[in-house]
């Protein structure tokens, strides 16, 4: 018995060294870039509500360090004073547009429907999603997203932590988010993506697909993961975890609320 144990002990320990040494090529620094992050971006951020964290993320914005760059920001029929806060800035900055959403159409769920119509009044090469709830960590965001961005590629994944708080939640979520980035950052770099975080991702706007919005246009969430799992290629995806390409989120501080969005997040998987 003492030897069966021992065994398995030995094969559990064994699997456990395979994919500590195959994964943790997500820690090696990055150096995928082209030549100075100059690509044209348009930024495309869906806001519902989001008065409260709305203007410092455009604040923030107004002093990225890119050369070229447009805001897209979609007010998804918002009934605070989201709309208000994105007219003052689109009044003040030149390349800041306000898509104004009144009535979402019977097919569609908010997100995507406000993610289609950005996607739409887009002008530049490269569109770079983000969420109104979410803080870039750097002034150099947009060019350090865009760095990667040589001839093969197509996708570019970032990473987006959590803000930390005090609680048995936030470290669950601290944990759960690292968890799923060293996931995904993994397998990207091991040639095989599968998902990406809508709140810190870029994609070549010719590569976008609009139909898979509309095709999926029902169901809750997935804009993210579903566009990278029906368009990444081992070629032309890659991870970025440089820290000045990071945005920081807003996670939620209640369970029922947590659980509400992992529900959204994994209901998608069915049709990766």
């Amino acid at each position: 018995m003492t030897i069966i144990v021992l065994l398995i002990f030995t094969l559990c320990l064994l699997v456990q060294v395979y994919f500590f040494v195959q994964f943790s090529i997500v820690l090696r620094s990055d150096n995928l870039e082209n030549d100075k992050g100059s690509n044209s971006v348009s930024v495309i951020i869906a806001a519902r509500n989001e008065a409260n964290n709305l203007a410092e993320l455009l604040e923030q914005l107004t002093k990225q360090d890119h050369s070229s760059f447009e805001v897209i920001l979609v007010n998804d029929r918002s009934i605070d004073s989201t709309r208000d806060i994105a007219k003052e800035s689109t009044s003040k900055y030149a390349n800041f547009h306000l898509v104004d959403i009144l009535e979402l159409p019977g097919s569609w769920t908010g997100k995507k429907h406000a993610l289609y119509r950005g996607v739409e009044q887009a002008k530049n090469d490269i569109l770079l999603f983000t969420d109104a709830d979410c803080l870039p960590t750097s002034e150099r965001w947009i060019t350090e997203m865009t760095k990667p961005f040589i001839s093969t590629v197509d996708i570019v994944l970032g990473l987006s932590p959590y803000q930390k708080r005090s609680g048995c939640l936030n470290q669950f979520v601290q944990f759960e988010t690292l968890f799923v980035a060293m996931q995904f950052s993994s397998f990207t770099r091991l040639g095989r993506p599968y998902m990406g975080l809508g709140r810190n991702m870029a994609i070549r706007a010719n590569k976008y697909d609009l139909r898979l919005l509309r095709n999926f246009s029902s169901l809750e969430g997935g804009d993210d993961d579903l566009m990278v799992n029906n368009i990444a290629t081992k070629e032309n995806t890659v991870v970025i975890t440089h820290k000045d390409s990071q945005t920081i989120s807003i996670p939620k501080n209640v369970w029922r609320d947590y659980f509400r969005q992992k529900i959204r997040h994994l209901s998608v998987g069915k049709h990766y």
